[in-house]
C-alpha cells in the first residue's frame, strides 16, 4: 500500500507515533488481523525479538512475506 493509498481509503490511518518510545511511521488497517514491524525498527531500537512458534505466510502488495519472530514487549 502506497501513502497515497493509505490516505484515500477510510478505514486507514497513516502517521508519526511513538512505539516503544521511539518515533515510527506506523500505518493503521481497521481491516488487519495482525500488526507488523520492520526488522530494520528492531535492529535500530535494539528490540528484543523471540522465534515464533509457527511462522505466518503473509501476502502484501507485491510479495510474499514470511513472519518468523515476535517482539514479546510490543504484543
Amino acid at each position: 500500500m502506497t501513502i497515497e493509498t493509505a490516505e484515500e481509503a477510510l478505514d486507514v490511518v497513516f502517521g508519526t507515533f511513538l512505539v516503544n518510545s521511539n518515533l515510527a511511521s506506523v500505518l493503521f488497517d481497521s481491516r488487519a488481523s495482525h500488526s507488523f514491524i520492520t526488522d530494520q525498527f528492531v535492529a535500530k531500537h535494539n528490540l528484543l525479538v523471540c522465534p515464533m512458534k509457527q511462522s505466518l505466510l503473509v501476502s502484501s502488495p507485491g510479495k510474499e512475506l514470511k513472519a518468523s519472530q515476535l517482539c514479546p514487549g510490543l504484543v
